[in-house]
């Protein structure tokens, strides 16, 4: 992204430089607290948080520590959930920030122990499976970016505490009745996570400006529709072969309809893809690429992930400034998901198909709705944004506890 670019997504992250909890504008950076963020996580998914910490604290914003375990806590804590320690105001809070796809699932050690729980895919499940003492503690985080930032910190020690409390999970918690070698087996593929973290790239390299008049233009100026969701494996749950074969439906609805201008398709990677050639991708797409695509395509689709968690793409969508067409998304994200924030929703692959043709035709209207989703994403979803109005709330909620 160009110098430019980035100072001017940079400067609307906040209009004051605070971020609110209700109506009391809490300035994290003339509070600054000491946060201390504990590495037994998995890094891929703790790095949307991790990322935003280091930036608030590149900026002065806070002071900001790694440790390895917090040993007030029970080691049986789930590696799904970031654990964070926020001392400010002479209030230390315990946060919890819970990347985990499903709805119902949460960390009890960390519910129990913290002031809030901010979870990712906070939906109806959560609500069922948290009694109702806890649910007070709950905070929709939104829609996630697992990114790096552009100086990292800490990155050895991130990474041998993962390793720790993942061999630990699978040697001694969740596998005591498998033999060493299975164990093994399943641990092993786990050590690639750090691999995996460092081909994400700077979260602003996921960033870009709206143009101020998108036009369809030539077939060498780009496609007018990019979508290259993921073929699951429908061997894991009954759900999974009917959320491929709608997703196959929406890519051949594209592809007929807009013909050389879509490009994607299913991507060719894991068994069960070849039972939709008709709806692959004629070539795999490099990540780099992917990313190029998002950003110069007019229109991108959305479709949830698994168990209509929130997908990485969502995020990565937004960060892109894109227009989107998408499936109804059911999980809070702390923000509405509609014409306002630029996602048109429709509820077929049907419905989806005709509404891009609509904006295929609508160059301002797409305009439009660019500049609304890149307000959102500075707004409500970028990694510093997020995290800064992540401590505020922390903040805002000791101070509220300790009044007298």
């Amino acid at each position: 992204m160009p110098a430019s670019d980035a100072v001017s997504l940079r400067g609307q992250e906040s209009s004051d430089g605070s971020a609110r909890l209700g109506d009391a504008p809490i300035d994290v950076a003339a509070v600054r607290p000491v946060v201390t963020c504990y590495c037994d996580t998995d890094p891929v998914h703790a790095s949307y948080a991790v990322a935003g910490l280091i930036a608030l604290a590149d900026d002065d914003e806070i002071d900001l520590r790694f440790e390895l375990r917090d040993r007030r806590l029970p080691k049986s804590r789930g590696f799904w959930t970031l654990w964070l320690q926020v001392a400010a105001e002479g209030n230390e809070s315990g946060v919890a920030v819970d990347c985990h796809d499903r709805d119902y699932y949460h960390c009890p050690a960390a519910l129990d122990a913290c002031r809030l729980y901010f979870k990712s895919n906070l939906g109806p499940g959560t609500y069922a499976a948290i009694g109702e003492n806890e649910r007070s503690k709950l905070r929709p985080l939104g829609p996630y970016l697992p990114s790096r930032p552009s100086r990292d910190r800490a990155l050895l020690r991130r990474w041998l505490g993962n390793v720790r409390v993942k061999f630990d999970h699978r040697f001694f918690v969740s596998t005591k009745q498998l033999g060493l070698r299975d164990k093994w087996r399943m641990f092993a593929p786990e050590l690639n996570r750090h691999k995996r973290y460092l081909s994400r790239k700077v979260f602003d390299a996921y960033e870009s400006l709206p143009p101020d008049e998108p036009t369809i233009g030539p077939p060498a100026a780009g496609p007018i529709v990019f979508f290259n969701p993921s073929c699951w494996d429908e061997d894991a749950e009954p759900t999974v072969a009917a959320i491929n074969r709608t997703r196959s439906r929406l890519i051949c609805g594209l592809r007929k309809a807009l013909g050389p201008r879509f490009v994607g398709g299913f991507r060719r990677y894991g068994a069960v893809w070849p039972r939709y050639a008709e709806a692959a991708e004629d070539r795999t797409i490099p990540h780099d690429e992917y990313v190029r695509l998002v950003k110069s395509a007019l229109v991108t689709v959305y479709v949830n992930g698994l168990g209509n968690c929130f997908s990485w793409r969502l995020a990565e969508i937004m960060a892109a400034s894109q227009c989107v067409v998408t499936e109804p998304i059911i999980n809070d994200a702390g923000f509405p998901f509609d014409e306002s924030t630029g996602f048109v929703v429709r509820s077929t692959p049907e419905e989806m198909v005709a509404a891009v043709l609509e904006l295929a035709h609508d160059p301002a209207r797409v305009g439009l709705l660019r500049r609304r989703m890149r307000q959102a994403y500075v707004e409500h979803v970028r990694p510093p944004t997020r995290m800064r109005q992540v401590l505020a709330e922390v903040i805002g909620a000791a101070r509220a506890e300790s009044k007298p």
